[in-house]
């Protein structure tokens, strides 16, 4: 029989809401009065006695308080309610059952559903978020996240440098905060087994360094803060084919070229000399005989290697060759595409990108570059004196920025450390020495007698007084 979909006659109010005291009950959960209508037992066994067995007839009131009682729900969901932790509920029914799907409705937050994890669950997650822990409530996201897909879905789309889809992140290593994302955090980034891909914050420097890229995610749970993936211009995304690949990174290489050639001449051979690719050896001694079968010369011959390495580094250093590309965005997803599980007011977000360099600067045009360049430079209107003195014999850099030592000394040479490590050397005779520092960085004399500072300033570069 087929299944009636249409819209059921709407309820504008709870069947009997307009009946007078006199006409509805209220009914108890429980009751010991005979004849009386219970949630628990319903219409009681005296209800259905013939009245010459002690039987009551059922009353009107009883009946008009449960149609209304029951058609109330029915009208909550009619108009659009919702169900989420309510304390009353769960202390009468001693707490929600495992898999029960409720609503969690955050003050600065879009709603989403969450699942109790454990039976008797009376921990309240309205007014305890914490409890959405993925122990006792977790979030539940529905067929995924950003447009469908789940979160951690790193993808490409062809669009606008300013365009940022909602509920996805650019993988720009941008650093975002637990405040910003709680869920994120929660479910997929901390943890004793985190969902997605994870590092610290040292390691994913590393690879940056290495690499000029990371795709694991960089969590610092000191200061609650996190970094998305990095994927840099021209890189593309290959199968692991084992847990230990997961989130590896690989140099550009193509494979090496190597082959050689052969040669004899008198003296120093066919060839003299080799660059490049090409490198030379000697090869074993080689006789020449005569029409008399009399040797008429014997000498070594050079031999003519190439190795396309020696060259350049990225030959041999896969065994693969860079495929045809196209340069787009790649994107990550962070938040459910119809339930936004962060705190991001996404539209203004985007917005604010407007104007914005990337980390590769391929969207700065030559102003701004000459302009980052110029932040390099040190800004000689605000230099301040080192106050360094043979008793007083260190400096603390403030800010970026560079160390200006001018000296007069006796002894032959006076070093100079930052951060403990030698830097240069100052010779006699009012030599002068630029060290730049990073903020931060201690800078020390060696242990020389100095006679005279003819300068001792450091100037900030004019970046930092531009951020």
């Amino acid at each position: 029989m087929a299944i009636d979909n249409q819209t059921p006659q709407i309820l504008p109010n709870a069947i009997a809401s307009q009946a007078s005291s006199a006409d509805i009950n209220v009914i108890p959960n429980t009751t010991t009065e005979y004849g009386a209508v219970s949630v628990a037992k319903g219409f009681p066994t005296e209800t259905r006695l013939p009245l010459t067995s002690g039987g009551v007839p059922p009353k009107q009131q009883d009946m008009n308080g449960l149609l209304k009682l029951i058609s109330s729900h029915s009208i909550f969901l009619q108009n659009g309610g919702t169900w989420t932790f309510n304390q009353d509920v769960s202390d009468a029914i001693g707490g929600y059952a495992a898999n029960t799907i409720l609503w969690y409705f955050p003050p600065d937050e879009a709603p989403y559903q969450v699942r109790s994890m454990i039976n008797d669950n009376t921990y309240n997650f309205v007014t305890n978020p914490e409890y959405i822990d993925g122990d006792h409530w977790e979030q539940v996201t529905s067929s995924g996240g950003g447009q469908g897909m789940p979160i951690g879905t790193i993808y490409v789309l062809s669009c606008s440098a300013g365009y940022v889809p909602e509920g996805s992140l650019p993988l720009d290593g941008t650093q975002y905060t637990k405040a910003q994302f709680t869920q994120l955090w929660n479910n997929y980034l901390t943890g004793n087994d985190p969902l997605l891909l994870t590092c610290s914050y040292a390691d994913y420097a590393s690879d940056i360094a290495t690499y000029g890229q990371c795709v694991k995610w960089a969590v610092d749970t000191v200061n609650e803060t996190f970094k998305v993936p990095t994927i840099k211009d021209g890189s593309f995304i290959q199968q692991a084919l084992s847990d230990s690949e997961l989130g590896k990174c690989y140099k550009a290489g193509a494979p090496n070229i190597t082959g050689s050639v052969e040669g004899a001449m008198l003296g120093q051979g066919a060839f003299r000399s080799g660059t490049g690719a090409f490198t030379l050896s000697n090869g074993p001694l080689q006789y020449g005989i005569g029409q008399s079968g009399a040797s008429i010369f014997n000498d070594t011959y050079k031999q003519a290697n190439f190795d396309a390495s020696r060259s350049s580094s990225v030959y041999g250093n896969s065994n693969t060759v860079q495929p045809e590309a196209v340069a787009l965005r790649y994107f990550v997803v962070v938040a459910d595409g119809s339930i936004n599980q962060s705190m991001m007011d996404w539209a203004a977000w985007a917005s604010s990108l407007a104007g914005k360099a990337n980390v590769s600067l391929n969207n700065v045009d030559a102003t701004g570059k000459a302009t980052a360049v110029g932040w390099g430079m040190p800004d000689y209107s605000a230099g301040v004196s080192m106050g360094i003195t043979n008793i007083n014999r260190t400096y603390t850099a403030p800010t970026n920025g560079f160390c200006i030592l001018g000296i007069d000394a006796s002894s032959s040479k006076i070093k100079t450390f930052v951060n403990g490590n030698e830097v240069g050397i100052c010779i006699t005779s009012t030599s002068q020495q630029i060290i730049p520092v990073d903020v931060g960085d201690v800078l020390t004399l060696g242990a020389e007698s100095i006679d005279a500072f003819d300068i001792a300033i450091f100037y900030p570069m004019k970046g930092v007084l531009n951020a």
